[in-house]
């Protein structure tokens, strides 16, 4: 399970490494907790302003609710289904 804090370990992680080009997130989930989503929406723009580096959604399966909130907040978001 995902959780706001765990992304926001990601993307703190990925801010202090140089070689860090982009951000690509594939999600696959049927929404979540709207206090949840939202923080993860935060800290996805949050990061985008604060280091410049880009960020892509790719929603594979199931992508409902806030997975499609949290997705708004990429740069460009793919979808497939299969």
């Amino acid at each position: 399970m995902t959780t706001p804090d765990h992304i926001k370990s990601i993307l703190d992680k990925a801010s202090q490494d140089k070689w860090i080009k982009a951000i690509i997130l594939r999600i696959d989930s049927p929404g979540g907790e709207v206090t949840a989503t939202d923080l993860i929406y935060y800290d996805i723009r949050q990061f985008k302003e604060q280091k410049g580096i880009p960020v892509y959604v790719s929603l594979t399966g199931v992508a409902c609710s806030g997975t499609y909130y949290i997705a708004c907040a990429a740069d460009k978001i793919y979808s497939y289904s299969l």
